[in-house]
């Protein structure tokens, strides 16, 4: 009987520590920050102190007359730098009118300071989010657009500012619920042991679905990988069909998570810029 207690104490206190770690560690086991140098001709950059006085780093591409203000929430494994010459490259820079489109750097991205949680990706982003209409919205329209776990922060932010600045739309790059894939995804293989901490790091504010069931008033384009594997499309699907007002989905046959529209693909893109009204 004593063993068989001693068993049970031994499974107990794995199971706890398992969990207790995967809880202290979860945000680590979601974010991959970056601090190696890249090249960021062409682009403009702008730092300011966030709540907590921490540095911020955001990248721009500035076109003269801009008529729209595009801000831009980064992708996991990105830079601003990189995410920011890929999107203009991809989506903007052969349209007929010039725009002005900014990224931030999360925390522990790139020379950002602090702590790469998700608490304070979204807390960063808000403050970008309005540091940036400050310093560059004054007669601009406003467009957010995010790619991947981006697009949780730009989310975020629509549904804390939809109320008092006037967001004309957004674009979003395979959306994950979070929280719904961290579970379904990761937790058979490790009983829920390390999935089900790591989804209690998941902050409220980063609730893809709870956001985007609040700004049915914004119009909103999503651009899907057919064959997305790190974001499968049955976790974008669940945004999508939360949004309860107009939005369009192009969906991108046979492309990955990592997809940007190629020539090819253009006119499709169009399609979804013409829906925009933009």
């Amino acid at each position: 009987m004593k063993k068989q207690l001693n068993l049970v104490l031994t499974i107990l206190i794995i199971i706890g520590l398992t969990q207790g770690l995967a809880y202290i560690f979860g945000d680590k086991l979601i974010l991959f920050p970056s601090k190696n140098k890249l090249q960021n001709q062409d682009l403009e950059r702008l730092n300011f102190k966030s709540k907590d006085n921490k540095e911020i780093e955001i990248y721009g591409k500035v076109l003269p007359k801009a008529k729209y203000l595009i801000i831009h929430f980064m992708g996991n494994k990105s830079r601003a730098e990189q995410d920011i010459n890929w999107f203009y490259n991809a989506f903007w820079k052969d349209q007929s009118f010039p725009v002005e489109i900014w990224a931030i750097n999360y925390p522990a991205y790139g020379e950002s300071e602090g702590h790469g949680t998700l608490q304070e990706m979204a807390n960063s982003s808000l403050e970008a989010f309005d540091y940036l209409i400050k310093q560059r919205g004054l007669n601009k329209q406003i467009i957010l657009e995010g790619n991947s776990i981006g697009t949780t922060a730009a989310l975020y932010v629509a549904n804390e500012r939809a109320k008092s600045i006037k967001i004309k739309n957004l674009i979003l790059k395979n959306p994950p619920a979070l929280k719904q894939m961290v579970l379904e995804e990761n937790g058979w293989w490790n009983l829920y042991l390390i999935a089900l901490p790591v989804s209690w790091k998941i902050p409220k504010a980063l609730d893809s679905i709870k956001n985007i069931s609040q700004i049915s008033q914004i119009p909103i384009l999503f651009l899907q990988a057919e064959k997305d594997e790190t974001v499968p499309v049955k976790y974008q699907n669940m945004i999508i069909q939360a949004h309860k007002g107009r939005h369009k989905v192009i969906v991108f046959k046979e492309a990955n998570h990592s997809f940007l529209p190629v020539f090819a693909e253009s006119s499709r893109l169009r399609e979804g810029f013409n829906w925009l009204k933009l």
